[in-house]
């Protein structure tokens, strides 16, 4: 995400952090967003980690009298936790840590399987939630993003987000088990008690400070590894480029640049990573030592003071349980705010439809269009209208705005100001459905998606293989789609057979052509195609109806020799507008860029 969509929601992050808790308020926020309409499930894991906790200090308080019984000789054991009470023989002590074990060991297999589900759910949530606001956001916000927003996304950050659920689950069985133990504790020894609290909030404190290190240094970690990741992709696009240019190696270079500022913010991070655990672990048995110090000198009940420091120690293990916890979620949580994020910032550029269904298009018209990208004006006071028939010749020196007209036409960009209208209604006020059906485009650069040749036809949309074979006719591309040995269902895209540009032309001119639109918008559509392949797209055009608008893009003569009327368009202006007759079209076709500025063809002898 940009730095600026992070700075535009970093304020919405502080809420998120809910009951107050810090860092496990805030994840538990992020969990119930994850989990959707499941969220409830969330309240099984503390219900089940109370019941664990309880039947693992059975399992130990049982086991402690038991060793007790072996050195006092006794034949019996006092005990007094919540409907047990009494003094308990050795066989009946070994029985009750028996069932405490085997009902601990029975529900944690319980959370375990319910953790396991719930963090699918998480993963396959985060998904959706991307993949449905992505695809809802408007198309020039979205140019905003860095190509592999959405890979980075629906990969690093969902496997993040996908472990949020264990961590929630691992956190609240630690402050559970610590409350429970915390209790036990009390009643066995409220002064052994006392002093563990004491050495557990003190071991906190000090080791809070290198979290909020470890924090800031995560955060850079995950920016350094998106940079590699973003870097890597833009990259891979453009292998061609890199070879025709031979500068694969400078490309390198830039890339290990990247990877070595990703492997050092790494190292900083699993290092104090590693050392914190250590640390606090070593912390831990060196307060123990100082509480054994101060019962010997009070000279505590070696009994109840044995009980209640076995279940403070086995407590504090959870204290340790819960500062890694935190430490994980610390290098995790960058990554779930990012997808809640992301996702916010989509859904405020979703792109706004109306209801009303576009059935035939009799007029279409610019009215005073202005348009800017950010703080660059790229049209200015255009006024066209078109009419059924109209074959309409865009044409004009490179970054006049031709391109920009042509979109806003095919109603992917609204005007700056100024009105586009359809039959005199807004052009906004028409539904998606029923505008995708009248309007289509094609532009110079024809991806195709990884599918079949007739998926790609058919692009997402409905319609039989007879829809999909009519379109391909009309391209001229059908002879060669059968020629080929699974024909129809040929694969095509990344890693898949390939055509020729000239066929991948063809085919996206197929995909234009698909369910007959009334206005087809073609924008420098024969570019980059041999005589041939042009000639076959020219031909493909005949076969529209007599009713179709068409808004041609281009600076090849043969192609807008097919236009009724043209429109000359200069730093962004319409600077003429008319028949051939009208318009000195020979002027402006076929414009290259010089030092001088601008010539023709036949000013450069052709080149």
């Amino acid at each position: 995400m940009s730095d600026e969509a992070k700075d535009r929601f970093a304020d919405q992050r502080m809420p998120r952090r809910g009951f107050g808790f810090g860092q496990i308020g805030e994840l538990v926020g992020h969990v119930r967003w994850l989990l959707g309409e499941r969220q409830r499930w969330v309240l099984a894991l503390p219900l089940l980690s109370v019941v664990a906790a309880a039947a693992e200090v059975l399992l130990l308080v049982a086991i402690v009298r038991s060793l007790l019984l072996l050195v006092d000789e006794s034949s019996t054991a006092q005990i007094s936790l919540g409907p047990i009470d009494g003094n308990l023989s050795s066989n009946q002590l070994l029985g009750l840590a028996a069932a405490g074990a085997l009902v601990s060991m029975t529900v944690r297999l319980l959370d375990s399987v319910v953790v396991g589900r719930l963090s699918a759910r998480a993963a396959a949530y985060a998904r959706t939630r991307l993949i449905d606001s992505y695809f809802a956001a408007d198309w020039r916000e979205m140019l905003r993003f860095r190509a592999g927003h959405l890979q980075q996304l629906l990969g690093t950050n969902v496997q993040s987000a996908s472990g949020s659920v264990p961590l929630l689950g691992t956190m609240l069985s630690a402050l559970i088990n610590l409350l429970v133990y915390g209790t036990f504790v009390a009643v066995s020894s409220p002064l052994v008690g006392a002093v563990f609290v004491a050495l557990g909030a003190t071991i906190v404190s000090l080791f809070s400070v290198l979290r909020r290190r470890t924090k800031v240094i995560s955060r850079r970690s995950q920016e350094s590894v998106r940079e590699v990741q973003l870097l890597s992709t833009s990259l891979s696009s453009l292998n061609r480029e890199l070879q025709l240019f031979d500068v694969q190696d400078a490309a390198r270079r830039e890339l290990e640049s990247a990877n070595g500022r990703a492997r050092a913010s790494l190292a900083r991070l699993r290092t104090i990573q590693r050392a914190i655990p250590s640390l606090f672990q070593q912390s831990i048995l060196l307060g123990v030592v100082g509480v054994i110090v101060i019962a010997r000198e009070l000279e505590i009940d070696a009994t109840s003071f044995g009980t209640a420091a076995i279940l403070a120690v086995r407590s504090l293990s959870y204290l340790q349980q819960l500062n890694s916890s935190t430490q994980a979620y610390v290098e995790s949580g960058p990554y779930l705010a990012e997808i809640r994020d992301a996702v916010d910032l989509h859904e405020t550029v979703v792109r706004r439809r109306g209801t009303r269904q576009l059935e035939s298009v009799d007029q279409l018209e610019l009215d005073g269009v202005g348009f800017a990208y950010d703080d660059a004006q790229v049209l200015s006071d255009v006024t066209v209208r078109l009419q059924p028939g109209d074959w309409l010749g865009v044409v004009g020196p490179s970054g006049g705005g031709k391109t920009t007209m042509a979109t806003l036409l095919a109603g992917l960009l609204e005007p700056s100001v100024g009105q586009y209208s359809v039959n005199g209604v807004d052009a906004r006020e028409f539904t998606a459905a029923s505008w995708a059906s009248t309007f289509s485009l094609l532009s110079q650069e024809p991806v195709l998606i990884r599918g079949s040749l007739a998926d790609n036809i058919r692009f997402f949309r409905a319609g039989s293989q007879a829809d999909v074979e009519r379109a391909a006719e009309r391209a001229a591309i059908a002879a060669d789609i059968r020629a080929l040995p699974d024909g129809w269902g040929t694969q095509v895209g990344d890693g898949q057979a390939s055509l020729s540009g000239g066929q991948r032309q063809r085919v996206a001119l197929a995909r234009a052509l698909y369910g007959e639109p009334r206005v087809l918008i073609l924008d420098e559509p024969t570019s980059a195609l041999d005589a041939v392949n042009e000639r076959l797209i020219e031909e493909s055009l005949f076969a529209l109806g007599p009713d179709a608008i068409v808004i041609v893009v281009s600076h090849r003569p043969s192609l807008l020799g097919h236009c009724n009327r043209f429109l000359v368009v200069e730093d962004g202006r319409v600077v003429a507008d008319g028949s051939r007759d009208d318009v000195d079209v020979e002027r402006h076709v076929g414009v290259i860029p010089t030092q001088a500025g601008f010539v023709t063809d036949q000013d450069s002898g052709g080149r």
